[in-house]
């Protein structure tokens, strides 16, 4: 580097007797200087180019340490949605037995529909419920009958007192009355004997019928109560496997709601490493962008301070050797110039490409991380909105088969309510009839 000695050997205290061999050697002092200039601005050239690459490693270590991020951030998601869509399997496979617990209880209750309606329409039901019929009838019209026998004797018994009481106006003698009497006395009492015969006989059968009708009465009504029974068991087994079909459907929205939290957590952690990673490397950028900044800026005061001096002594020196020396200067200020300007363009190359490589990456691992939550997102929302679908269609089945029991049971109810009222209202009609007759005959 040229000094102020150097230069003042031109001033006029150094009288030589040949101004050309000085003017000569301080050119070359001059070029000398220059040259240590240069050598040192390549060194300081170097040294930007080695803070350069250091500054591209430090990228590319930032590039790793990204990748690296948003692989352990990928895993992690990859591996809890694996988790996720084990879990939804699972659920799915519960959903599945769920369904095939209802099917089964569904063929339960058909079976017992197809019973109960075996059992109304049953043949032998419909042939015992015409027998009785047919000797209600019978006894009916043997009541009628017995009836006509008792109405036709009082009235011979009226008759015979008509004869008794006109007895003397038709000027009959004693032994005539009397044979007419006794005559009449012996039918009253055949028939009245015949009647008797008749009416226990009637009685014997009536009460033989009664008690038939009782026993049958009765094992229809214990048919009636084992069916309803059974019913009653089969409903109530049946609300049982409701209850636990309701029970394990709500526990498949708690996991459902579990599954939303816990997704909706992964998003917000993510989200927030996503910045934490962006802050970090945007941090690390500007610091060290404003550490090469700083440093560019004071190699230009240093450059601007060496110009100034190098002005300085240009100045002094420009009596003598001034067009050789401007010359130079105007060839060294050039190569400074484009030096300079050479440096400042790589730096400027170095901050826009890392700039690009940040936001390159940085909308990357958003686009990465956009895709794959927007995916677990729409197959979550597609699995809940499925198995929404699943647990209002069992709920309608459900309610389906609880409306088919309530019918069943209540077509059952009003198929045998006439019978065991019929059977009931027949026996009492029966009963007073048989007793109203019985009075009337004694």
């Amino acid at each position: 580097m040229a000094t102020t000695d150097d230069w003042s050997m031109l001033g006029p205290g150094n009288e030589t007797s040949n101004d050309d061999e000085v003017t000569i050697e301080v050119a070359n002092k001059a070029i000398m200087a220059l040259l240590a200039e240069k050598e040192e601005l390549v060194k300081e050239k170097s040294r930007l180019e080695q803070e350069a690459k250091a500054a591209a490693s430090q990228t590319k270590e930032l590039q790793a340490e990204i990748e690296s991020v948003k692989s352990r951030a990928l895993g992690d998601v990859d591996q809890q949605i694996k988790e996720k869509e084990a879990t939804v399997k699972q659920l799915r496979a519960e959903v599945l037995d769920l369904k095939q617990a209802l099917n089964m209880k569904t063929a339960e209750l058909d079976t017992l529909k197809v019973k109960a309606e075996a059992a109304e329409n049953n043949t032998a039901h419909d042939k015992k419920v015409a027998m009785l019929e047919e000797e209600k009838r019978l006894l009916e019209r043997c009541l009628r009958d017995s009836q006509l026998e008792v109405e036709n004797l009082q009235m011979r018994l009226e008759h015979h007192d008509e004869i008794f009481n006109a007895a003397p106006e038709i000027n009959l003698t004693g032994d005539d009355v009397e044979q007419q009497h006794a005559k009449e006395l012996r039918s009253l009492r055949m028939t009245a004997k015949d009647l008797s015969e008749k009416l226990a006989k009637e009685r014997d059968t009536g009460k033989k019928e009664r008690d038939r009708l009782t026993r049958d009465v009765n094992k229809l009504m214990e048919e009636l109560r084992a069916k309803q029974s059974e019913t009653k068991e089969a409903v109530l087994k049946y609300e049982e496997e409701k209850r636990l079909l309701e029970n394990e459907l709500s526990d498949t929205g708690l996991e459902l709601d579990k599954l939303t939290e816990t997704v909706a957590r992964l998003k917000k952690d993510y989200e927030a490493r996503i910045r934490d990673t962006e802050d970090e490397m945007l941090e690390n950028a500007a610091t060290k962008a404003r550490m090469m900044e700083g440093e560019v800026q004071e190699k230009m005061k240093e450059l601007e301070r060496l110009r100034a001096g190098f002005d300085k002594q240009v100045e002094e020196e420009s009596e003598k050797n001034e067009e050789k020396v401007r010359e130079k200067y105007k060839t060294w200020d050039r190569e400074m110039n484009r030096m300079v300007q050479g440096l400042e363009e790589q730096l400027a190359k170095k901050d826009a490409d890392m700039d690009s490589i940040l936001k390159q990456r940085t909308e990357e691992i958003e686009a990465v991380f956009l895709e794959k939550a927007d995916k677990l997102q729409k197959e979550f929302v597609a699995r809940t909105h499925e198995l929404e679908d699943e647990k209002k269609l069992q709920l309608l089945q459900q309610q389906s088969l609880e409306a088919d029991v309530e019918k069943m049971e209540q077509k059952f109810k009003d198929a045998v309510a006439p019978t065991q009222a019929k059977y009931q209202t027949e026996m009492d009609r029966l009963k007073a009839t048989h007793d109203e007759a019985i009075k009337k005959a004694e």
